[in-house]
């Protein structure tokens, strides 16, 4: 027997690739930052090390908290845009990986390039993205200062063309459902005795109605984000209009708006040389590795 509770189903994710303006500094993706994919990981480890110094008992009493790990990766289908001079949707992921992305009569050409003044579209050769994904208004996790170490591309005649990522980040935020609203003051909202661990500052949230699923506030459809929480109380970057208590506070990404078709595994053309030499394959891959190194142990930072 099922039970009557939110499920997040990995056919309904929603993954978001925003660039951001300051390393690490998480950015709220627009309907445009939306990517189809077909899978992703998001990997988050934390240090917690055992206290070993003398103690009165025979068990272990604290822990020391160390610094945060992160990667992560995506897979999909090669899709143009369907129109020419307009980038993908992995455009910025492309961009990033490979150095340089120019628009060349009716064809956005991607580049491997070395220089170091010369990404087009952030100003730097490395720019930082936030990684979002959500699924069913149900959980929701957010990468911040993440940065595409690596990129295959792999084709065949009998399967489609597809592009996988891989990176890294500084950080991850946690964005839960459980919140059900006691009480709002201003931008302070206070969730139900317990609920707050859910969510983490850096999560974005909307208010719904529970009863009807209707969206009470969302802020104008760009999401309310969590500067800090104390406890059960969320402190919103603005206020919400007319939520009240029993609304639920649930994760927030706008609406997607991608283009594309997936490219089949028949069609196109391979060139090594320049001129193209006329080439016979029944598959292939393309790899590229940044081999970026983290600055992560440092002391005191």
């Amino acid at each position: 027997m099922g039970v009557n509770a939110r499920h997040a189903l990995g056919r309904e994710q929603r993954f978001y690739a925003a660039l951001e303006t300051t390393f690490g500094t998480i950015v709220k993706p627009v309907a445009t930052d939306a990517i189809k994919v077909l899978s992703s990981g998001f990997e988050f480890g934390q240090d917690r090390k055992n206290r070993s110094d003398s103690r009165q008992t025979r068990s272990t009493l604290e822990r020391i908290t160390g610094r945060k790990s992160c990667s992560w990766s995506m897979e999909c289908y090669a899709l143009p845009s369907g129109t020419g001079a307009t980038p993908p949707d992995i455009d910025q992921l492309l961009a990033a990986v490979l150095g340089k992305r120019a628009v060349v009569a009716s064809t956005v050409e991607y580049t491997l390039t070395n220089a170091q003044t010369g990404f087009d579209i952030a100003g730097t050769v490395s720019p930082s993205l936030t990684l979002v994904r959500e699924s069913s208004k149900t959980v929701m996790e957010a990468l911040t200062g993440a940065l595409p170490e690596s990129l295959k591309i792999s084709f065949a005649g009998a399967d489609e063309p597809k592009f996988s990522f891989e990176g890294f980040a500084k950080t991850h935020v946690h964005t839960g459902s459980t919140g059900v609203v006691s009480s709002v003051a201003g931008a302070a909202v206070t969730l139900n005795s317990g609920q707050g661990k859910d969510y983490e500052a850096g999560s974005v949230v909307f208010f719904e109605v529970a009863a009807t699923g209707a969206v009470r506030d969302n802020n104008g459809s760009a999401g309310f984000k969590v500067d800090s929480i104390a406890g059960d109380v969320l402190t919103l970057a603005s206020a919400p209009t007319g939520v009240v208590s029993t609304d639920l506070c649930l994760p927030f990404v706008p609406t997607e708006t991608t283009a594309g078709a997936p490219i089949n595994g028949i069609s196109g053309s391979i060139a090594i040389t320049a001129p193209a030499t006329a080439l016979i394959i029944t598959g292939g891959e393309i790899s590229v590795k940044n081999s970026h190194k983290v600055l992560g142990d440092e002391a005191f930072q």
